[in-house]
């Protein structure tokens, strides 16, 4: 999520408001990395900052599919790399 979207939460935790108790807010941040950032308020008094890096989780998950399927199509940049670096021949 955008900074540009975090706005409001961030302006209400510097500011303190938010509650309607007046009371100390409580923020809870789970630091997993450091691209996606998700906020959700819990209660009127709580706060949790999510932040996890999610690219190398969708690499190993997507990565072997797009492979393969790249290799089976003769006319990728894929598997021209792989007949130009190698003596391999497709079989037809």
């Amino acid at each position: 999520m955008p900074a540009a979207d975090n706005r409001a939460v961030i302006a209400a935790l510097e500011n303190n408001t938010g509650n309607s108790q007046g009371g100390k807010m409580n923020v809870q941040v789970h630091n997993y990395g450091s691209s996606n950032v998700s906020v959700e308020q819990m209660d009127e008094s709580t706060v949790r900052l999510i932040v996890r890096d999610e690219a190398p989780q969708l690499i190993s998950k997507h990565a072997p599919g797009v492979i393969a399927g790249d290799i089976g199509n003769p006319n990728s940049k894929t598997s021209k790399a792989l007949a130009r670096s190698t003596y391999s021949t497709r079989r037809r």
